[in-house]
């Protein structure tokens, strides 16, 4: 297996991600790729790097990236709305459709934990992919939060949120939250 280094950019966001190709790819060769999205951490070499050997011995070429703010990207640190995940998932899309080695036809989304989501969602917006894959995705992350912590913390932070949105309208500035604490 072969990796290949590459940057692209989202809405002017500079993106760092990976290439896995086959080795033996033949000079000419476009392969059907699929574009591995991250859930919660968006990184590139976390959950990606578990699917890579099977897709690559499938015949398929991968792709993943960090999303911006997240791993070697640039962006806002700790930064995550969906919607952005989405507008740099279709920019790695058309980057992805530009490479020598990449089929631009064919091309697949698997997305795990709150990538499912993602791919989802990009899938439904986007008639460029083939196929799409949500690996353990959560349709209600506020339900599956709650479900997850006592009924306290949960108001606790329903009161951090509406705080928050009061500071974002007035301040502009939002509070992060270590996605650790989540």
């Amino acid at each position: 297996m072969k990796t290949r280094a590459v940057e692209f950019f989202s809405d002017g966001i500079r993106l760092e991600g990976m290439i896995q190709t086959a080795d033996g790819l033949k000079t000419g060769e476009r392969r059907p790729v699929v574009l591995i999205c991250s859930g919660l951490h968006g990184l590139k070499e976390w959950v990606p790097a578990r699917w890579w050997p099977q897709l690559i011995d499938a015949g398929y070429s991968c792709f993943a990236f960090d999303y911006r703010g997240f791993g070697s990207s640039d962006g806002t640190r700790g930064r995550m709305i969906p919607r952005e995940e989405i507008a740099d998932v279709r920019n790695a899309i058309t980057f992805l459709q530009q490479q020598p080695e990449i089929d631009p036809a064919r091309i697949a989304l698997i997305g795990w934990g709150l990538g499912g989501g993602i791919v989802i969602a990009t899938a439904a917006e986007d008639p460029r992919i083939r196929a799409v894959v949500c690996a353990n995705g959560a349709g209600d992350y506020g339900r599956t939060v709650r479900d997850a912590v006592t009924y306290p913390r949960w108001l606790r932070w329903q009161e951090r949120i509406a705080a928050d949105r009061v500071a974002r309208v007035l301040t502009g500035a939002s509070a992060m939250v270590d996605y650790r604490w989540i």
